[in-house]
């Protein structure tokens, strides 16, 4: 897995909601987590098949 860059890879739930495809692709082809936040708080990380097998 691939480090985590703070400033690309945090977003919040409802920019997530947004652009859920746009991030899809982006996980991807990154091969780097997304973590998804709520109410400013980490609540999931969103990784390809491949990077959590």
């Amino acid at each position: 897995m691939k480090p985590l860059r703070i400033s690309e890879d945090i977003m919040s739930l409802s920019d997530f909601k947004n652009y859920a495809s746009k991030v899809l692709s982006r996980v991807q082809s990154s091969k780097r987590p997304i973590v998804i936040t709520q109410n400013g708080k980490a609540t999931a990380v969103l990784m390809s098949p491949a990077e959590y097998d």
